[in-house]
């Protein structure tokens, strides 16, 4: 009866990074969905409480395996306040949306396209990121864009899709310790706001 989540757990704890990536994306969706549900303001306020939820757990450990990573890293941190900020600047919920979901899925999948794929490496003092997972990150980001083009939540061309993408994966390829968590939704934010 127990078999599964033994087996589940004994998998998770082989592969930290996609353990950690699960619950990026799942609390990025869990965020859209209080944005679509209940407005902004619920997001804001849930981001506050989860950036203490989480400060505790770092200072306390609750979740060890959250911080044993390869890397230093205070994303777990960074990633309510980039939610928080990006609910302050978003002219509507929909750029709210774009915004997160950008961090939740184009930033996951950078991360495990990124590690379990071998490609060139981009080295900075503070951050390190591969060609596979920039890539990964730039092509995720524009089929955002581009389905949000689409279905006329905003309205750019191309080539400004293009250019947004290329800012946004500069950004999240050199952000130290997580910090992509709180830029990526803040740059994605302010510039779909004043489109």
């Amino acid at each position: 009866m127990n078999l599964i989540p033994q087996k589940l757990d004994a998998f998770l704890n082989k592969h930290h990074e996609l353990a950690r990536k699960i619950v990026h994306v799942g609390y990025g969706l869990f965020f859209i969905a209080i944005a679509l549900l209940f407005g902004l303001h619920a997001v804001k306020v849930l981001s506050v409480i989860g950036f203490f939820i989480f400060l505790g757990a770092r200072r306390f450990k609750i979740f060890p395996r959250m911080y044993d990573v390869y890397r230093t890293t205070y994303g777990e941190l960074f990633y309510p306040a980039g939610l928080y900020l990006a609910a302050v600047i978003s002219a509507t919920t929909s750029i709210f949306v774009i915004s997160a979901l950008i961090l939740a899925l184009a930033d996951s999948s950078a991360s495990l396209f990124g590690k379990f794929i071998k490609s060139p490496k981009l080295i900075t003092p503070y951050a390190t990121a591969s060609l596979a997972g920039s890539g990964t990150f730039l092509g995720v980001t524009l089929v955002i864009l581009f389905a949000a083009t689409e279905l006329n939540i905003v309205e750019m061309t191309p080539s400004f899709a293009l250019l947004l993408g290329f800012a946004l994966t500069g950004s999240e390829a050199v952000s130290p310790i997580g910090s992509d968590n709180l830029f990526i939704p803040i740059i994605a934010a302010n510039v779909l706001s004043m489109l």
